[in-house]
């Protein structure tokens, strides 16, 4: 120290102090892990220490949190390649040996327990990495502080907040689209839908590929800044594989543009999602459609807005993006909605959560205590739909109208969160699958559940590359 110049010693110093901020985040981050997944959870201790130390951590959330094999349940076929077609020399690989002087050998059958087994750790890796970075960014203790500290200062210095593929943009009049990368193999995701709607087919029932609309319009959004999103690019070029495929497809994107809606007022100003009454316009295209191409009717009224009241929750919706910017750059809006005027009865069966819920539309699918909260970082209303990602959601509709004994699968994402409830007025059952989280086999499902429709909808973001190597693909039908 004797010999360091004055002038490093500020330096110094400042180092010395942000690594000592680093090791006492890091230490917290341990801390807080640990409370909440061993001694909250686990040992389901609530004392006002362990409540202060996971504040922030539990989420306003109903029913029992448990962890399912879906597997086990829809047991991958193992004989399947990556497009879902049988694959002989996989079926080899999988099972026995038989050898041409009829003995049998093992090595196929230790093939198949190593790549179980290097499943289960890839699948483990992901979790983890999931984990980390969640105590590292919404996890961290004060991080609706922090950011709002860290807006505080972009303000004063004039910079403005960049965020990597989404890459989230402020726009002058408090738009905030998010920007993504191109996707590469879109030719290979086409061929696993394709390979799913023929199975579909093959067991009687009806398919399509629905395009959601992304909160950056197709045709007439100008450019954002120097940035280039490509997801709206990666929607076309999908759907131009599919179409060559003989894939029966549906582009929301066209059918906003052709309505004549502002594409900007379908959306939030600060999150990614479409408003709860374009979902239900949505619903009311998608049902129309499914009525022109296939013989299921449904009954065009259940969809027309003067049989529903709209609900409007005054500034008290901010979006993720909105989060992300905080209350200095971003301002909350109305959350709005509607609910039926009719008769209804649902029944509902969330398995990952042990909930089984049975009332009319409003007592079963939606949650009061988010709309209420006004909580702008703690609790978001798109969540008051019942109908999140979990793995696995069934619906039972008790007033089907014509549509009695027949079954949708939706295959889905956050988008159809406020989707799914108005699609499940007019038919009897309506099955969800999220397959971030649903590990089990798609096919199997289908060949045990017997859907006479099922919907793959996803917005453009949600194009991504298969991971053939794990089980959380959007697009791995498997």
């Amino acid at each position: 120290m004797r010999g360091m110049k004055k002038e490093k010693l500020p330096a110094l110093i400042m180092a010395v102090i942000s690594v000592a901020v680093l090791a006492l985040m890091m230490c917290d981050v341990g801390i807080r892990f640990i409370t909440k997944n061993i001694i909250y959870d686990r040992m389901s201790i609530r004392s006002k220490v362990v409540l202060w130390i996971v504040d922030g951590l539990i989420p306003m959330q109903e029913g029992t949190a448990v962890s399912i094999d879906w597997n086990e349940l829809y047991p991958r076929d193992a004989a399947v390649n990556e497009n879902g077609q049988p694959d002989k020399a996989a079926g080899q690989a999988e099972g026995v040996d038989q050898r041409t002087d009829g003995s049998v050998g093992g090595i196929g059958t230790a093939a198949a327990v190593w790549e179980s087994f290097d499943r289960q750790i890839r699948g483990t890796t992901q979790k983890l990495e999931d984990v980390i970075t969640y105590y590292c960014t919404d996890g961290l203790r004060n991080q609706p502080r922090i950011a709002e500290l860290a807006a505080m200062y972009e303000n004063l210095t004039g910079w403005d907040l960049v965020m990597t593929d989404g890459v989230l943009m402020v726009n002058e009049n408090g738009f905030l689209p998010t920007i993504y990368a191109e996707r590469s193999n879109v030719q290979e995701i086409a061929d696993s839908v394709a390979g799913l709607q023929e199975l579909v087919v093959s067991e009687g029932g009806l398919f399509s590929y629905v395009q959601i609309p992304g909160n950056v319009c197709r045709y007439d959004e100008p450019p954002i800044g120097a940035f280039t999103d490509h997801a709206n690019e990666n929607a076309d070029r999908l759907l131009f594989e599919l179409e060559q495929r003989g894939v029966s497809c549906l582009d929301l994107r066209q059918a906003l543009h052709a309505s004549g809606i502002n594409h900007r007022e379908a959306f939030y100003r600060t999150d990614c999602h479409w408003k709860v009454p374009t979902a239900f316009w949505a619903a009311g295209v998608i049902t129309d459609y499914l009525t022109q191409i296939g013989e299921i009717r449904f009954d065009a009224s259940k969809y027309d807005a003067v049989q529903y009241r709209l609900v409007s929750y005054e500034n008290n919706f901010l979006g993720g993006n909105g989060r992300a910017l905080t209350l200095q750059k971003a301002e909350p809006e109305d959350f709005e909605l509607y609910l039926p005027d009719y008769g209804t009865a649902f029944s509902m069966d969330i398995p990952s959560r042990q909930m089984e819920l049975t009332g009319d539309f409003e007592e079963v699918f939606l949650f009061e205590a988010p709309l209420i909260s006004y909580d702008y970082y703690g609790e978001d209303p798109y969540d008051s739909f019942r109908t999140r990602n979990y793995p696995l959601i069934r619906i039972h509709n008790q007033n089907a109208g014509n549509n009695q004994g027949k079954r949708m699968l939706i295959i889905r994402d956050s988008f159809s969160a406020p989707l799914i409830p108005y699609l499940a007025v007019d038919i009897e059952y309506v099955d969800c699958m999220y397959l971030k989280s649903f590990d089990g086999s798609v096919r199997e499902y289908i060949r045990q559940t017997k859907p006479d429709i099922v919907l793959v909808a996803y917005y453009p973001p949600n194009i991504e590359d298969i991971d053939w190597s794990g089980a959380s693909s959007t697009f791995d039908f498997r």
